[in-house]
This record gives structure tokens, C-alpha cells and sequence, in this order.
């Protein structure tokens, strides 16, 4: 995980227009980058105690990289007195200092004089970045792999298990064979059944009935002149 880092630009007149212009393209640039904290504070001059820089000086966290036109060394002495929790830690543009020393923040100091361009500056604190990124690393065999659980969203496996396990409610062995019976057996006991009610139910045919209709039939041929 990286811990941001505070980037303090001082802000002493640049010794050249170019330089200036320069000054111009680091803040562009330095303002996009990923976890860091771009500040500007005017010249040591300014640093009175209670002041606005003396406070936010006071008050910085975490490692800070400080960029000035002036020598690295006279901005060491100027930041020792109001940087009281940091101390000046090595880096490839400032070989002569120490290495980062336990409990003290890191204070990483740059000559912009040393640079030619922004792009060499804004690299230069990428590289700052990457050698305070802590690393962990998880070494095969030091963790218990997780125990792997098998889980069936849909209980298919656990339907099937339970099916397996239970016993047949029908007593029949074979469904097919046993309705073919049944249904033969049902249709011979219905026929008679059938018949029967079909004799109940015709109407009886009545003798008088067919004198009468007879009769009818002869007043007609009567009256047809």
C-alpha cells in the first residue's frame, strides 16, 4: 500500500524566464499525479513563527520531497528548525544524505538547478513514490489454503441423494401393465351395466299409440277433396 507523500514547492524566484516556465509545467503535472499532495510555500524568509508556512510546515505528515532553486544544503538548514519530525533522507539526487533512520519522517530534498526539464522532475518523484511503496508479499505455504466448499445452488445434488434414498410409495411394479388389467377387467363389468340402463331408460313403445296415429291418418285422406 503507498503512503502519499506531500510535495513542498518553494516558491524562490526561478533564476531564468525558462526556469519559470518550468516551475509552470511541475505544478501542471504534479497536480494529476496519483498520491500526492503538491503544496506551495513561499521563501524561508517568510517563515516567521505563527506564520502561515511556519504553520503548515509545523504540520506536515507523512514523507515530504521539497523542491527549491537553491543548493540542497541550504534548504536543509532552512527546513531543520521548523521540519523537526522529518529528517533528511537519501535518494539518487541527493547521495550524500543519510539513509531514512526509524521513527522520522522522511525529508527528500531537490536542487531544481539539476534538472533541464519538468518531465525529468515529475519522474524523479515517481521514483520517490515507488521506493516508499510497502510491498507485502503472501509466501506459498505460510497461509492454510481455504477449505473448498461445494455448494449447489440449486439442491440438485442434494435431490438426487434424497431420491435415491427413498423407497417407492406405489405398490405397483410396473404402472402399465397393472392399468391395462384393471381397465379390461373395468370394461367387462360395465357392458351389462351399460346395457341394462340402456333398457331403463328407452321409452316403451305404446300399441295405442300407432291405432291412433292410424286414425289421424285417415281423417286426412277424408277431407283431401
Amino acid at each position: 500500500m503507498a503512503v502519499r507523500l506531500n510535495v513542498l514547492l518553494i516558491q524562490t524566484p526561478p533564476p531564468t524566464s525558462a526556469a519559470g516556465s518550468m516551475i509552470d509545467e511541475i505544478v501542471g503535472q504534479l497536480i494529476a499525479v496519483p498520491g500526492v499532495d503538491l503544496m506551495l510555500v513561499r521563501s524561508p524568509q517568510h517563515w516567521e513563527p505563527g506564520s502561515t508556512d511556519h504553520l503548515t510546515l509545523e504540520n506536515l505528515q507523512n514523507d515530504v520531497a521539497v523542491l527549491d532553486w537553491v543548493p540542497i544544503e541550504q534548504s536543509a538548514d532552512a527546513l531543520r528548525q521548523v521540519c523537526q519530525d522529518h529528517a533528511r533522507t537519501r535518494h539518487e539526487n541527493d547521495v550524500v544524505a543519510p539513509p531514512p533512520r526509524g521513527g522520522s519522517k522522511c525529508l527528500f530534498l531537490f536542487d531544481l538547478g539539476q534538472f533541464e526539464t519538468a518531465v525529468d522532475v515529475v519522474d524523479a518523484i515517481h521514483r520517490i513514490q515507488e521506493s516508499r511503496q510497502v510491498r507485502t508479499f503472501q509466501l506459498l505455504g505460510t497461509t492454510a489454503a481455504p477449505q473448498k466448499t461445494n455448494v449447489d445452488p440449486v439442491g440438485t445434488k442434494g435431490g438426487i441423494r434424497e431420491n435415491s434414498d427413498r423407497r417407492p410409495t406405489s405398490p405397483r411394479a410396473n404402472p402399465g401393465v397393472g392399468e391395462s388389467s384393471n381397465n379390461s377387467d373395468a370394461a367387462s363389468l360395465a357392458d351389462p351395466i351399460r346395457a341394462e340402463n340402456q333398457r331403463a331408460t328407452k321409452p316403451a313403445t305404446n300399441p295405442d299409440s300407432h291405432q291412433a296415429l292410424d286414425r289421424l291418418l285417415d281423417e286426412l285422406d277424408e277431407l283431401d277433396p
